[in-house]
């Protein structure tokens, strides 16, 4: 039997040195869920050093399905998107998205399942270039061709009006009502280059992983406009 541990890729910078040795301060600005993640990839780590078979698999953000585009309409990213399209405004934030569609992320897992323990034990399942956020509001232009940039904090004022009258908006709202500027989305965490050498080495499929096309983007934000 063999176990697995997965873990957001985001999570990796956030503790770069061992707990004991992070300032209080420090330590305040992240969230239990946060801390118990990288508790457990700690314990993890010991059981691989023991020679138990231990993988640790760290997942981006999972967007849509890579054919049909479904996608997760309660995925912070999946909210923001839809609400810009749904009022024509976007925040003016600046950030890179690691991310796979989630049916791809399934079946690496899956086949990562399936290789003998020689393999390597940690994965980071970042097979793609990260997106910026900027890219994606122009892939939104095309469901919405009259988007307009606005600061972080008008944004968020604005959307609380829209979202008087358009109650789908109200899970976007509840998001940026403790983080009015969207400053989680200014964080280094998502300006990290994983290195993800052994997935390829491991299934020899650099060059069958297929980045997604304008298609699919086209297919998601249209999915994310529709729920």
């Amino acid at each position: 039997m063999r176990t697995f541990f997965t873990i957001s890729a985001a999570l990796l910078v956030v503790f770069e040195k061992p707990l004991a040795g992070l300032h209080p301060k420090f330590m305040s600005r992240y969230s239990g869920y946060a801390k118990s993640k990288w508790m457990a990839e700690r314990l993890c780590e010991n059981a691989v050093a023991t020679g138990l078979p231990v993988r640790i698999l760290r997942l981006p953000y999972l967007l849509g399905d890579f054919y049909s585009s479904s996608c997760n309409p309660r995925g912070q990213i999946e909210q923001l998107l839809k609400a810009v399209i749904k009022t024509s405004l976007a925040p003016e934030i600046d950030f890179l998205l690691t991310y796979l569609p989630v049916d791809l992320g399934a079946e690496i897992v899956v086949r990562l399942s399936l290789l003998t323990s020689s393999y390597p034990n940690i994965y980071h399942l970042t097979p793609f270039p990260p997106l910026a956020w900027s890219d994606l509001i122009q892939k939104a232009l095309a469901e919405n061709s009259s988007i307009t940039r606005i600061p972080s904090d008008e944004w968020s004022r604005q959307l609380k009006k829209f979202a008087l009258s358009q109650s789908g908006l109200f899970p976007a709202v509840a998001l940026t009502a403790a983080d009015p500027t969207l400053s989680q989305f200014h964080s280094n965490i998502y300006r990290v280059d994983f290195d993800c050498r052994n997935l390829f080495t491991s299934f020899k499929t650099e060059k069958a992983l297929t980045s997604p096309n304008a298609d699919f983007f086209r297919n998601y934000l249209h999915s994310v406009a529709s729920f």
